[in-house]
């Protein structure tokens, strides 16, 4: 226990990541829920699906601890694996215990669920294989987001699933595509900013998306995926309330255009804008799930056949 704590501590603080399941979960079941016009169920469902999110994206660290760690030696020397802190047997007991409890949690949605989890932990430790194997999906980071990034959207899909099996009549539609795609935009939005330094900061080998992307066409992806996330909430809920979202993305553009000729500059305010953007994405739709549930607005386009 000493050994997890203290890998928790070091790369997955516990508090912060279950506040990101919680609100994950929230607003994308709130989402559904809104589409198809079903109850927002209050029950202990959310609390096994918010531990079970929180379970996944701790294995998904954790291979990102194995798969990273040559990278690491050279850059993030104090990461537990290379500081020795735990051990890759350790790291693998812990992965076999997660996806274990996190069958175990799940194992009343129906095998299906079952299924698409075991998929889920299948694809991410096969990402391990997948770089050992290929120096250019392991280097060229934009690859590497291909290759990796459809764990993310799993997530997400895996949230419907449950949902489906809660409910009944639940067939996907257009507008659970327009959702998912924009949760898949939000978190990409996200992604970027952290990713993204001027040129003169960043050092020798490092992974930044400007170092492939040049900084500027860095920056036009990272706000198109902005503009994609507010673009796709605002189709699927007949609603203006996702351009709230131009606060973070104005406070973080703005803020990049004044510091252009610092020469103290730093791509924290980036970051922060990103971590402003993604929390205010969560809130809004929760904001839609509540008063849509409960104060009689309807903030959906009618369902296509």
């Amino acid at each position: 226990m000493k050994k997890i704590w203290s890998f928790c501590k070091d790369i997955y603080d516990p508090g912060i990541h279950i506040y990101f399941s919680l609100n994950w979960y929230l607003a994308l079941y709130a989402a559904f829920a809104i589409n198809h016009k079903k109850e927002w169920l209050l029950n202990s469902s959310p609390i096994k699906v918010i531990l079970s999110l929180f379970l996944i994206l701790f294995f998904l660290r954790i291979v990102d601890e194995i798969k990273d760690f040559e990278y690491d030696k050279i850059f993030n020397p104090d990461r537990p694996l290379v500081k020795g802190t735990v051990s890759l047997s350790d790291l693998n007991i812990y992965m076999i215990v997660i996806v274990v409890l996190t069958l175990a949690l799940n194992y009343q949605y129906g095998w299906s669920v079952i299924y698409f989890l075991l998929f889920e932990f299948f694809y991410g430790y096969f990402l391990i294989y997948i770089e050992k194997l290929s120096k250019t999906a392991r280097d060229h980071i934009l690859l590497n987001l291909i290759i990796t990034y459809p764990v993310n959207v799993l997530l997400s899909i895996y949230i419907f699933f449950v949902f489906k099996a809660e409910q009944s009549n639940i067939h996907w539609n257009q507008y659970d595509t327009m959702i998912l795609i924009s949760f898949a935009c939000n978190f990409l939005y996200y992604e970027f900013t952290r990713k993204i330094c001027w040129p003169d900061l960043a050092g020798k080998g490092q992974r930044f998306y400007s170092e492939h992307l040049g900084f500027y066409n860095s920056i036009f992806w990272t706000m198109s995926f902005s503009f994609f996330a507010m673009f796709f909430l605002i189709q699927a809920f007949d609603t203006w309330a996702p351009l709230v979202l131009l606060i973070p993305l104005g406070f973080g553009l703005s803020k990049l255009i004044r510091d252009r000729q610092k020469k103290d500059r730093s791509s924290l305010p980036l970051q922060l804008s990103g971590s402003l953007f993604i929390g205010l994405f969560y809130a809004v739709l929760i904001t839609l799930g509540i008063l849509d549930f409960y104060m009689g607005f309807d903030f959906n386009t009618p369902i296509g056949p």
